[in-house]
Order: structure tokens, then sequence, then C-alpha cells
């Protein structure tokens, strides 16, 4: 099995580094330090991937078109980009078992499909809007995601119709974003 490692950072000269709150002395540091680490993998014959996309991203891409069996991240949401198979909690010099989780057994357990679940991350919140929608929580997320099948679950009409009434029980705003998905 070819193992494949993914470095990610913050490329100085194409992002605006003190906007994000990153010195460029410390991604200076961490590049030098994800370089170093890429030097002695290539010096170990390790296949290695860089990109400027969304780690997360690319990774569950990589899983779900069957080039890689699974992958070590901490975020539950790879599972959002298509992921099948995530290892967590992986500790080295433990003989702890490592935690290893499959879409189909989540999808199974919730009665739900990945659809279901980014709807529930874009109301609930998630790694890019910590807040969701103001008013709801994962209960009130989960029974309204339970409301679709998988292929109305992103029908434009039919989920911002019941999304303004779930908005109004809440009593919270609601901001309706037309081009999405």
């Amino acid at each position: 099995m070819a193992r494949f490692f993914h470095f990610s950072g913050i490329d100085t000269p194409t992002s605006n580094v003190a906007k994000e709150g990153v010195s460029k002395e410390r991604n200076d540091v961490f590049t030098k330090c994800v370089n170093d680490c890429v030097e002695l993998l290539e010096l170990m014959a390790m296949h290695m991937l860089k990109t400027n996309v969304e780690a997360k991203a690319l990774r569950a891409q990589l899983n779900k078109d069957g080039h890689v069996d699974a992958f070590l991240t901490a975020d539950s949401d790879a599972f959002l980009f298509g992921a099948n198979c995530v290892i967590k909690c992986l500790r080295p010099n433990s003989k702890e078992p490592f935690e290893c989780y499959n879409i189909s057994d989540i999808e199974a357990g919730l009665g739900l499909k990945r659809k279901h679940l980014i709807a529930i991350s874009l109301l609930f919140g998630n790694d890019h809007d910590l807040n969701g929608v103001q008013g709801i929580g994962l209960n009130k997320a989960l029974r309204f995601v339970r409301e679709f099948s998988e292929d109305e679950i992103f029908d434009k009409y039919a989920f911002t119709c019941k999304l303004v009434v779930l908005c109004a029980f809440c009593s919270s705003k609601c901001y309706l974003v037309i081009s999405f998905p």
C-alpha cells in the first residue's frame, strides 16, 4: 500500500497573512518545518502531494476515488467533503486501538445520507461558519433535515420554504443564499 502525505500551509505570496492573524515569521517557521519533512519523506521514497486547495477536500476525494483506503484527521467534517473512511485518535506508542469511522456506518446509524449531514452542518455550524443559523441547535437541525429525502434536501424551493418557516419558529434572522448549492 502506498502512503501519501499532504501538507497544507499558508502561501504567503498569495494570502493576506496579517489579515488571518498569523505572523509572517510564524508562517516561515512552519514552512521550513514542512520543507524539512518533505525532504525527509523524499529520502524515504514516500509519495507526497502539494496543493493549494483545501486539504480535507483533496484527501476526501482521494479516499472517495479509491486512491487511498483511509486518511488520518481529527476533523469529522471530512465526510462532508466525500470521505468514505477516516481514522481518528491514532496514538503512537500506545496499545489502545485507533478509531476508524466509515460513512456507511454513520449513514446507517443516523438514517441520513451525506447531503443531510451537509445540511446539518450549514444549519448548526461548521469549521467555515461556526455560528450556523441562530436559534437552531443540533436537535432542531436533525429534525429539520429528516423532513427531506436525499434527492430533495438541496432542492432550492423546498429547502428554502421550510427553512423560512423554521427560522420564523426560532425567532431568528434567516439569510438566504440564492445561488447555493
